[in-house]
This record gives C-alpha cells, sequence and structure tokens, in this order.
C-alpha cells in the first residue's frame, strides 16, 4: 500500500510464495530517487503495469538489483492498485525466469489486480461505514446521557412552541410527566403575567433579530403550586437557515428566591 508519510513508502500488506526475507530487506517509495521512479512509483504515478524484463539490465531495478538476485529473482510486474482516488498501491509478482510477463500475461494480470483494487475498496468503503456508524451512535449515546443526567431542566420545542423532548429534571420541575409535556406548549406552564414578555423574545429569536436570550420566570406546576425559574433560550436552525428546533434550559430559582426573600425580611426587621 502506498502511504502518505513524508518517505512515501510503498508498505507490503501481504504476500505469498517464495520471498527469502527479500521484503523486510529492500525499501520501496513511490517518490522519485535518484533521478528516477522504481517499479512500484511508476505503476503508482501513472496508474499503468510497469514491466522489469531482465533484472541484471533495467536500470530502473539497480536499488534492488543484488537483493532479487539472491533469491534467483529475474523478472518482475508492478500492477496499480486503482481506487476512486487514484492508485493506492500495487501487486507485485517475481518470477524466476528473465521475460516472464508477455503482452497476453500482462492484461491478465492487469484485469488481476483490478479486481483485487475493487474488492479492498468495497471491504474498506464498509469499514469506514461501520466505523461512522459505531461513532454516530456513541455520539448519540454521549448526547442522550448528557441531556437525560442534566442537572438542570432541558427541553427541545418546535418552532412553535410545543414541546418536543424533556429530561428527567425538566418534569421534576413542572410536575408534569413526558407523556403529558408531549401534549403541551410552553405557554400551557407559563403563568399568565409573564408570558407577553416571553412570547416576545421567542418572537425576536425565530426572526433572526437575536441567537439567544434568558429570563425569570414562573412555571405553572401539574399541583397547581408556582416555580421560578431561569429559562435560557436558543435556536438551532436546519441548512437553509429555517427554524427547527428550540433548546430550552431551565434552572430552578426556588431557593435562591426564597433565599432572597429571607434577605429582606430580615432587613426590614
Amino acid at each position: 500500500f502506498a502511504e502518505n508519510d513524508p518517505d512515501r513508502t510503498v508498505r507490503p500488506a501481504a504476500k505469498w510464495g517464495y520471498d527469502g526475507g527479500y521484503l523486510s530487506e529492500i525499501s520501496v517509495t513511490w517518490k522519485e530517487r535518484w533521478g528516477r521512479l522504481g517499479p512500484a512509483a511508476h505503476a503508482i504515478h501513472y496508474k499503468k503495469p510497469y514491466v522489469v524484463r531482465n533484472v541484471t539490465t533495467d536500470p530502473v531495478f539497480a536499488p534492488w538489483r543484488s537483493a532479487a538476485m539472491a533469491r534467483g529473482f529475474a523478472s518482475l510486474i508492478a500492477l496499480p492498485l486503482i481506487g476512486p482516488a487514484g492508485a493506492f498501491g500495487i501487486l507485485g509478482l517475481y518470477a524466476s525466469e528473465p521475460d516472464a510477463f508477455d503482452d497476453a500475461e500482462v492484461q491478465l494480470l492487469d484485469g488481476l489486480a483490478r479486481n483485487l483494487a475493487y474488492g479492498i475498496t468495497a471491504i474498506r468503503t464498509r469499514d469506514e461505514h461501520t466505523r461512522a456508524t459505531i461513532e454516530i451512535r456513541e455520539s448519540e449515546e454521549r448526547f442522550r446521557a448528557t441531556f437525560e443526567q442534566a442537572a438542570v431542566g432541558m427541553a427541545h420545542l418546535s418552532p412553535d412552541g410545543r414541546y418536543l423532548r424533556v429530561n428527567q429534571k425538566f418534569c421534576d420541575i413542572t410536575g408534569y410527566s413526558r407523556e403529558e409535556l408531549s401534549r403541551m406548549n410552553f405557554q400551557d406552564i407559563t403563568h399568565p403575567d409573564d408570558l407577553p414578555a416571553d412570547v416576545r423574545q421567542a418572537e425576536r429569536l425565530l426572526e433572526g433579530e437575536i441567537t439567544t436570550y434568558s429570563v425569570d420566570k414562573r412555571y405553572a406546576r401539574r399541583d397547581g403550586t408556582l416555580v421560578w425559574v431561569n429559562r435560557t433560550i436558543s435556536l438551532v436552525r436546519d441548512t437553509d437557515g429555517s427554524p427547527k428546533y428550540i433548546i430550552s434550559v431551565i434552572r430552578d430559582l426556588t431557593d435562591a428566591r426564597m433565599m432572597e426573600s429571607q434577605l429582606r425580611q430580615a432587613q426590614k426587621m
């Protein structure tokens, strides 16, 4: 395989037959070296088979000649493995006799290399799809854990204010179940006196005048009691810029409001 490291290494990935340690001894690159391209580099750069008919006479093969001759290799062919982005490696075949690869053999082996490249590309595509699927699943699991286990109330709402998704903390604050909230919008649980200001800010958000806003307001809980909350709102837009959904983060201000009230009473005494 043709690596994209600084040395443009051609890394042995698989072998079959006798090599006598040949692959571990030689160094192959797909960049120009000594003013010329080696057989592997030639096949990768030009996307065409390169045949060394005789290792003893081909000047291109000089850097590897001694190692090849010591193992009885007399000729070879380097066939490019071509994928959608170009040649990504070679299939190299060595023979013990000179001129082992005639035109018919080259044509046959070139077809073999193309089939091999197609298979490798298919496997890589499958593996990339598998990795992407796993990454998406893990990302969704992280988001779900963050959303569900947050120490604040969180909700996703449609642009018209309907609850699409809420976490358990949001249910605890409002006293409503997820199922009940799925049939409601934020206006249904907002105190009437606090609703006009909240709606105006929501309209500005949808119109693009602001990107987020925060407001203190009262929710009417399911049991009829009121709870003060801080509501921070932001908008997620679709690729075409249209509003997709609203993110609402809710902090329960009950304790803070109670402490403020107690402090004011203490100051009056």
